[in-house]
């Protein structure tokens, strides 16, 4: 979605962070502010193992306390540019050898590139970016999406593509009772803004 070389400051973060953020969202189902809040420890990269990561939370939006779900995402040697394997390696990559390897994951990036090891990404910082390069690539339509399309466009490739039942999709999220009320609005809503369903609506 971000174009332009990925040290190329970007609103205050670096593209090439920006992939690697709204894929996890859309992969496992997460509000942007959950993942923002991951952390270096939440992740589980064997050495050379180069098949999966294990991304283990603790806590969640809707629930601050005692909360413990697992993933484990695979390569997808198919879809490349959707490879959460590929994706870490970038942000690697992005950071390089300087910085340390523990706390907050996603980090606050300089008008000048610098990543900034006590700063981190914000979901306003997020949100403009994503507005913007739905301008950039022609989206008349762009106010109608926001951070929240990841979360729901993963939900409805699971249950209209993948053809999942509306139980796996809650499983492999962790959802908890209280999520599943918005679970079923992503079933069906085809953007963030789903009150202006008009046309979405018709008989055709």
């Amino acid at each position: 979605m971000c174009a332009g070389s990925a040290f190329k400051a970007h609103d205050n973060c670096v593209p090439g962070f920006l992939p690697v953020v709204y894929l996890l969202a859309r992969l496992m189902l997460l509000w942007i502010d959950e993942v923002i809040k991951l952390k270096f420890e939440n992740i589980d990269k064997i050495p050379g193992e180069r098949k999966f990561i294990n991304i283990t939370l603790t806590t969640r939006k809707q629930n601050q306390t005692g909360v413990l779900h697992a993933w484990k995402l695979h390569a997808n040697d198919d879809g490349p540019k959707i490879c959460p394997v590929r994706a870490f390696i970038l942000l690697a990559s992005l950071y390089g050898s300087n910085i340390k390897k523990s706390g907050t994951l996603f980090l606050h990036v300089a008008a000048g590139g610098a990543v900034m090891q006590k700063q981190t990404l914000t979901a306003s910082v997020l949100g403009r970016a994503l507005s913007r390069d739905l301008q950039n690539l022609g989206y008349a339509s762009w106010t109608l999406y926001g951070t929240h399309s990841f979360r729901r466009g993963g939900c409805q490739y699971r249950i209209k593509i993948k053809k999942w039942s509306a139980d796996m999709v809650a499983a492999w999220g962790g959802w908890s009772q209280v999520e599943a009320v918005p679970m079923f609005r992503y079933f069906y809503s085809p953007n963030d803004n789903h009150e202006y369903m008009d046309d979405y609506d018709r008989n055709y």
